[in-house]
Protein backbone atom coordinates (compact mmCIF):
# COMPACT_ATOMS: atom_id res chain seq x y z
CA UNK A 1 0.00 0.00 0.00
CA UNK A 2 2.56 2.30 0.97
CA UNK A 3 3.78 1.89 -2.75
CA UNK A 4 1.21 2.43 -4.14
CA UNK A 5 0.10 5.13 -2.41
CA UNK A 6 3.91 6.70 -3.31
CA UNK A 7 3.06 6.23 -6.78
CA UNK A 8 -0.43 7.63 -6.85
CA UNK A 9 0.79 11.06 -5.47
CA UNK A 10 4.19 10.88 -8.02
CA UNK A 11 2.30 10.58 -10.68
CA UNK A 12 -0.59 13.08 -9.04
CA UNK A 13 2.14 15.59 -9.00
CA UNK A 14 3.65 15.33 -12.50
CA UNK A 15 0.30 15.85 -13.72
CA UNK A 16 -0.08 18.78 -11.65
CA UNK A 17 3.57 20.24 -13.03
CA UNK A 18 2.71 19.10 -16.69
CA UNK A 19 -0.80 21.34 -16.70
CA UNK A 20 0.73 24.11 -14.67
CA UNK A 21 4.31 24.46 -16.20
CA UNK A 22 3.41 23.78 -20.11
CA UNK A 23 1.56 27.03 -20.82
CA UNK A 24 2.76 28.97 -24.01
CA UNK A 25 4.32 32.02 -23.13
CA UNK A 26 3.00 33.59 -26.61
CA UNK A 27 5.75 35.27 -27.99
CA UNK A 28 6.01 37.51 -31.18
CA UNK A 29 4.94 35.72 -34.29
CA UNK A 30 7.08 38.62 -36.40
CA UNK A 31 11.04 38.78 -36.82
CA UNK A 32 12.17 42.31 -35.70
CA UNK A 33 12.61 43.17 -39.27
CA UNK A 34 9.39 42.10 -40.04
CA UNK A 35 7.59 43.75 -37.53
CA UNK A 36 9.23 46.74 -38.72
CA UNK A 37 7.96 46.43 -42.35
CA UNK A 38 4.15 45.84 -40.93
CA UNK A 39 4.37 48.73 -38.78
CA UNK A 40 5.96 51.26 -40.57
CA UNK A 41 4.12 52.93 -43.87
CA UNK A 42 5.13 55.86 -46.18
CA UNK A 43 1.82 58.35 -46.36
CA UNK A 44 1.41 61.23 -48.71
CA UNK A 45 1.12 64.31 -47.31
CA UNK A 46 2.82 67.63 -45.28
CA UNK A 47 4.43 66.51 -42.08
CA UNK A 48 1.67 68.49 -40.29
CA UNK A 49 -1.46 67.10 -41.75
CA UNK A 50 -0.10 63.85 -41.25
CA UNK A 51 0.99 64.64 -37.77
CA UNK A 52 -1.98 66.36 -37.03
CA UNK A 53 -4.42 63.31 -38.62
CA UNK A 54 -2.72 60.51 -36.69
CA UNK A 55 -3.16 62.82 -34.10
CA UNK A 56 -6.97 62.92 -34.46
CA UNK A 57 -7.32 59.03 -35.82
CA UNK A 58 -5.64 58.22 -31.61
CA UNK A 59 -8.22 60.60 -30.25
CA UNK A 60 -11.59 59.29 -31.93
CA UNK A 61 -9.83 55.68 -30.68
CA UNK A 62 -10.18 56.37 -27.36
CA UNK A 63 -6.64 56.74 -27.05
CA UNK A 64 -5.36 59.22 -24.09
CA UNK A 65 -2.20 61.35 -25.23
CA UNK A 66 0.35 61.36 -23.28
CA UNK A 67 3.07 63.04 -24.62
CA UNK A 68 2.69 64.79 -28.41
CA UNK A 69 5.78 66.68 -29.69
CA UNK A 70 5.68 67.75 -33.31
CA UNK A 71 9.16 68.84 -33.82
CA UNK A 72 10.38 65.46 -32.70
CA UNK A 73 7.80 63.83 -34.31
CA UNK A 74 6.49 61.54 -31.13
CA UNK A 75 3.21 60.53 -30.56
CA UNK A 76 2.33 58.44 -27.18
CA UNK A 77 -0.74 57.78 -26.20
CA UNK A 78 -2.39 55.20 -23.70
CA UNK A 79 -4.89 52.74 -23.47
CA UNK A 80 -6.30 51.48 -20.22
CA UNK A 81 -7.60 47.58 -20.53
CA UNK A 82 -9.44 45.86 -17.54
CA UNK A 83 -7.13 42.48 -16.74
CA UNK A 84 -9.40 39.55 -16.22
CA UNK A 85 -9.05 37.31 -13.14
CA UNK A 86 -7.21 34.01 -13.11
CA UNK A 87 -9.70 31.19 -11.97
CA UNK A 88 -6.16 28.82 -11.67
CA UNK A 89 -6.29 29.81 -8.02
CA UNK A 90 -9.01 28.30 -7.57
CA UNK A 91 -8.00 24.83 -8.76
CA UNK A 92 -4.77 25.45 -6.78
CA UNK A 93 -7.15 26.05 -3.87
CA UNK A 94 -8.76 22.61 -4.37
CA UNK A 95 -4.84 20.76 -4.15
CA UNK A 96 -4.82 20.55 -0.76
CA UNK A 97 -1.92 22.45 1.86
CA UNK A 98 0.16 23.28 -0.96
CA UNK A 99 -3.09 24.83 -3.01
CA UNK A 100 -4.01 27.27 0.32
CA UNK A 101 -0.31 28.65 0.34
CA UNK A 102 -0.86 29.80 -3.06
CA UNK A 103 -4.29 30.63 -3.33
CA UNK A 104 -3.54 33.03 0.01
CA UNK A 105 -0.30 34.36 -2.01
CA UNK A 106 -2.52 35.05 -5.06
CA UNK A 107 -5.32 36.58 -3.48
CA UNK A 108 -4.58 40.40 -4.10
CA UNK A 109 -4.14 39.47 -7.81
CA UNK A 110 -7.75 40.86 -8.10
CA UNK A 111 -8.47 41.92 -11.46
CA UNK A 112 -7.44 45.59 -12.43
CA UNK A 113 -6.37 47.66 -15.04
CA UNK A 114 -3.03 47.90 -17.00
CA UNK A 115 -1.84 50.57 -19.48
CA UNK A 116 -0.38 49.98 -22.71
CA UNK A 117 1.56 52.29 -24.67
CA UNK A 118 0.59 52.98 -28.39
CA UNK A 119 3.23 55.06 -29.70
CA UNK A 120 3.81 56.96 -33.54
CA UNK A 121 6.58 58.05 -35.14
CA UNK A 122 7.21 60.37 -37.70
CA UNK A 123 10.12 61.16 -40.37
CA UNK A 124 9.43 63.91 -43.03
CA UNK A 125 10.96 62.52 -46.00
CA UNK A 126 10.34 65.35 -48.34
CA UNK A 127 8.31 65.51 -51.45
CA UNK A 128 5.29 65.79 -49.42
CA UNK A 129 5.93 62.09 -47.73
CA UNK A 130 5.84 61.25 -44.38
CA UNK A 131 7.10 57.93 -42.68
CA UNK A 132 5.01 57.00 -40.28
CA UNK A 133 5.98 53.99 -37.51
CA UNK A 134 2.89 52.79 -35.18
CA UNK A 135 4.07 50.71 -32.30
CA UNK A 136 0.96 48.81 -30.78
CA UNK A 137 2.07 45.83 -28.43
CA UNK A 138 -1.26 44.96 -27.08
CA UNK A 139 -2.92 45.31 -30.85
CA UNK A 140 -0.17 42.86 -31.87
CA UNK A 141 -0.57 40.32 -28.65
CA UNK A 142 -4.72 40.14 -29.55
CA UNK A 143 -4.55 40.27 -33.07
CA UNK A 144 -3.80 37.30 -34.95
CA UNK A 145 -4.02 39.46 -37.87
CA UNK A 146 -1.51 42.54 -36.83
CA UNK A 147 -0.90 43.23 -40.25
CA UNK A 148 -4.40 43.88 -41.53
CA UNK A 149 -5.10 45.72 -38.02
CA UNK A 150 -2.11 47.72 -38.90
CA UNK A 151 -3.07 48.64 -42.41
CA UNK A 152 -6.87 49.71 -41.55
CA UNK A 153 -5.04 52.32 -38.86
CA UNK A 154 -3.38 53.98 -41.53
CA UNK A 155 -5.83 53.80 -43.86
CA UNK A 156 -7.58 55.61 -41.62
CA UNK A 157 -4.97 58.21 -41.38
CA UNK A 158 -5.04 58.43 -44.82
CA UNK A 159 -8.19 59.50 -44.86
CA UNK A 160 -8.00 62.16 -42.61
CA UNK A 161 -5.10 63.83 -44.16
CA UNK A 162 -7.16 63.80 -47.25
CA UNK A 163 -10.23 65.57 -45.01
CA UNK A 164 -7.65 68.56 -43.73
CA UNK A 165 -5.59 68.78 -47.32
CA UNK A 166 -9.23 69.07 -48.89
CA UNK A 167 -9.98 71.53 -46.29
CA UNK A 168 -6.71 73.22 -47.63
CA UNK A 169 -4.79 73.22 -44.17
CA UNK A 170 -1.18 72.66 -44.89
Amino acid sequence: MGKTFRQSVSFFLIVCLVFSGCASSGGSRYTGQQKQQIETNIIDGSYDNVFNATRTVFLNSGLVLQQVDKSSGFIRSVITVNKKQSYWRYAWFLLGLLGIIIFCATLNNSPGRQDYDITATFVDLGNNSVEVRLQTPLLESQSTQYGLALKRIFAEIKKQVMILEAAGRT
